[in-house]
């Protein structure tokens, strides 16, 4: 899957355990991602409204908070996720049976694959010269 399609596009991740979250960064920031994370429920909300957002990957349990309402936010509008879990995610395969779900632990490269995957019916075009600048994206 090309990872061009992930390049320069800013992406939301919502994990609460900080190892884990730094891998997830770490991957994506390799494949060219500008990344923003966050490790709770009112943080992810709020974050999953940044106008410049291009695709999520979420953890769906965050402490004894789902996940459910950040899917729902990006659902309603339009953006593309990954569900990172660790636990059966059912509720999210009954509601939305085309999101990809990879399973903790994921094997090296698998959640870059499958945000790619998502991304893939997408045509966005990567942010601005101007949106960079202001800090809306990293360097890559």
């Amino acid at each position: 899957m090309p990872l061009d399609l992930i390049s320069r596009k800013l992406v939301l991740l919502v994990e609460d355990e900080p190892l884990i979250a730094h891998y997830i960064e770490d991957l994506l920031r390799k494949a060219g991602a500008c990344v923003i994370t966050a490790g709770y429920l009112d943080t992810a909300l709020s974050m999953s409204a940044h106008p410049d957002l291009s695709a999520a990957v979420v953890d769906l349990r965050l402490a004894a908070d789902s996940a459910i309402p950040i899917l729902r936010r990006l659902v309603h509008r339009g953006i593309p996720f990954v569900v990172h879990t660790g636990y059966a995610a059912d509720a999210v395969q009954r509601e939305w049976p085309s999101v990809p779900i990879v399973q903790k632990p994921a094997a090296h490269g698998e959640i870059v694959e499958a945000l790619a995957r998502s991304l893939s019916d997408r045509h966005e075009r990567p942010l601005s010269e101007s949106k960079r600048e202001r800090g809306f994206c990293c360097a890559t």
